[in-house]
């Protein structure tokens, strides 16, 4: 139950829903590599990783995060995620071309 109110939290602050954003995009491409559009998952992880940072820099700008431990905890979480995304996709191809 504890678990479930920490989340709840979470997306009740405008950089919660950062979280929400970026895993979607990253499952989205990771999703369309194992259908083989590859080209289209590394647009996904571009436009994920791009629009994650944009919407970081736009709450930083407007003042609605107020420490630079968040700030560290999404760019170090768009960072693992493009990463995690990549080589999946990576090794998925290698797999299917082997």
């Amino acid at each position: 139950m504890n678990a479930i109110c920490q989340v709840s939290h979470e997306l009740a602050n405008p950089e919660g829903w950062i979280y929400v954003i970026v895993v979607a995009g990253y499952l989205l491409a990771i999703a369309l590599g194992l259908v083989l559009l590859r080209l289209l998952a590394l647009l996904a992880i571009i436009a994920v990783v791009g629009g994650g940072a944009w919407y970081l820099c736009h709450l930083l700008a407007t003042g609605k995060i107020e420490s630079w431990e968040v700030l560290l905890k999404v760019g170090g979480m768009l960072a693992a995620g493009a990463v995690t995304a990549t080589a999946t996709l990576s090794l998925y191809a290698k797999s299917v071309t082997d």
